[in-house]
Parts: structure tokens; sequence; C-alpha cells
């Protein structure tokens, strides 16, 4: 028996495995404690990238059974779609373009859904919808506990990323196929449970904006994802009119260079101060809908609606009701609280 050194093999990433302290930030692919990719890859500069259809992140903790509070940084860019398209390319059957003849395709009108699971259990749901506005870079932020139960005396903590299976019709017009293939994990912010728990939040696919969320009417719905306990939240729904889903038209000129979209957004903005109720869905990730209602506009403009607890992350669709007709979309500001507080 012999040892040939020559025959040693390894990469720059088989280093030994350091367990993540917590509270920790770990935001490179380089990070010791990152001790599983599958359908991802690591990214230089930031923690990941999913290249399949699904992609699973193994981090090693340092104090297991501790729990932990986990925060998630996901971003889309062109790269994002640039990997969306090959992927889509090859699942054809097809072998994608050389770099230098490539030219990605349009998405600005598609959205992507994020499912983020922990320990094979569903979390929170991330929507996204990167638009020219957004600079080539949109970024959502979801946030979830994992009990101390949960986390074995490996320390292993195991988030996964894949599409919802069981969407509303409604949630799936102009969803990209395989929408996760392209997703940037780009970094998870690990918390020690003592302190301020987790809120009720809102994805709409679109930047924050304070408090507020805008939720557009492009792809017409949004998502509310739990709080740390998993009880009731109370939405509150504005009008928007046109600022988020139709990028507004500075002037008389633009309005007359682009007649189609001046008419839409006027047709919003009509529909959007028409005082009246809204019809609200909302729908789990079984695909059962959960609260189906009708709710008054108050006297400052703004809807109410209660989403029930223990439901897990939601799918929502508002509409406004004008006169007894069929339900009209429009731009909505969210914003979400617990109904504890």
């Amino acid at each position: 028996m012999f040892h040939l050194p020559s025959l040693d093999l390894g990469t720059t990433y088989d280093e030994p495995i350091v367990p993540q302290e917590v509270p920790g930030i770990i935001d490179r692919g380089s990070s010791p404690a990152l001790c599983i990719l599958d359908g991802a890859g690591r990214a230089p500069h930031r923690l990941s990238r999913v290249v399949q259809p699904v992609g699973l992140l193994g981090i090693r903790l340092a104090q297991p059974n501790a729990g932990v509070r986990v925060k998630v940084r996901l971003l889309v860019d062109d790269m994002s779609t640039a990997m969306w398209d090959k992927h889509i390319i090859r699942t054809r059957g097809e072998q994608p373009p050389d770099d230098a003849d490539y030219v990605a395709p349009d998405v600005s009108r598609n959205h992507r859904l994020v499912e983020v699971t922990a320990q094979g259990r569903s979390r929170v749901v991330a929507l996204m919808m990167l638009r020219p506005a957004d600079g080539g870079v949109l970024r959502q932020n979801v946030s979830f506990e994992v009990g101390a139960d949960e986390v074995d005396e490996s320390g292993l903590l195991m988030i996964g990323l894949e599409q919802p299976g069981h969407a509303p019709d409604w949630a799936t017009e102009g969803l990209l196929v395989d929408s996760v293939a392209g997703v940037c994990v780009a970094r998870l912010t690990l918390e020690t449970l003592d302190g301020d728990k987790v809120e009720p939040h809102v994805s709409t696919g679109r930047p924050r904006v304070g408090k507020d969320s805008l939720a557009p009417v492009d792809p017409g719905f949004f998502v509310v994802d739990p709080s740390s306990d998993s009880g009731p939240a109370v939405l509150r729904l504005a009008p928007h009119g046109v600022g988020a889903g139709v990028d507004p038209l500075p002037g008389r000129r633009a309005k007359v260079r682009h007649p189609v979209r001046a008419a839409r957004a006027g047709l919003l903005d009509w529909h959007a101060s028409a005082r009246g109720p809204a019809a609200v869905e909302v729908v789990d990730l079984g695909g059962e809908t959960v609260l189906e209602a009708e709710t008054p506009q108050g006297d400052d403009g703004t809807h109410e609606v209660s989403v029930p607890g223990g439901v897990g992350p939601v799918f929502v669709r508002a509409r406004k009701l004008r006169g007894g007709g069929a339900p009209i979309p429009v731009d909505w500001t969210v914003r979400v609280r617990s109904a504890r507080g």
C-alpha cells in the first residue's frame, strides 16, 4: 500500500467545515459553513445562484438545538434572466448559443415565485418581477424562524428554494416556467430567537417604499408571509392609481407619443378613484381558498381585511367593484400588521 501525492484532487472549496456562529451573516459562496449545495452553485461575490428548478443550501450552525431567526435576501438581475433562459433551452434538448451570440429575452412582463423552505417545511414565498426601471437588479427580503426543536445535534440548517406547486390560476398567468432557476441568494442573516418576533410581511414583486408595498396590476396579486407565531394578520389596502403598475408619462408630449399607455393610465386612475368595495381572495399554498370576501371602503379611502392565521404563506388578489359589474384590477398600496397589535 502506498500514497501518491500527485493523485490528490480537490477544489478551493475543499476546506474544513467551520460552523457558522449565530448571530452572523453569510454573504459569500466561499463561506466554510456552506457545506451542502444541490441545484445551486457558489457565487463569488454573493452566496449562491440556483441553476436548476429546485435549489438546496445546507448551513452548519455552531449552536445546535438553539433555534435561529433567518433573513434571506433574494435577488434577480440580468444574469438571472440569462441563466433561466439557457436552462429552458437545455430542457428542450438544445444547446444554448455561444455568449458572443446570445441575447437574453425580454421577461419584464413576467414574474417569478420562490417558495423558501427550511428543514423541509414551507416558510415564506417571494414574488419577484424584474422591470427596466429597476436598473437591472431587484431584491426581496423574507424572514422566518426555525425552532430549537427543528435543528438536531448536527447543527445542519437546510434551506430549500422551489416554485410553489399549487398556486391559483390567477397567480400563474405570466409566471416563468421553472422560475426559480437563476435566482440569487444574496445573503443569509442569522439571529438568535430572543428579541422581536418576525411580523407578517408582504411580497409584491416590487421594491418596498417605507412601510408600504406597491402591488401593481401586473401581475395582479401579491403574497402575505406569516408571522413567527402564525397568527392572523390585517391587510390595509389603498388604491394607488397609476404609480406602481404603469410608469407615469411626464408631460403632454409623452402622452401624445404613447396614447395607449396614456389611455390605460387614465382608466386605472378612474377605477382606483371610484368609491366602492373591494373583492378579496386569499389562497394558501395547497391551492385552497381560505377567504373570499367583499370589504367596504373606509372614510379614508382604504380597505381592511383579516387574513386567517395558521395557513402559512398565502396568495392574495384584490380588485375593485364598480356598480355591480365584474371586479376590476387596480394598483394597490399594501400594508400588513399582526392582528394581535
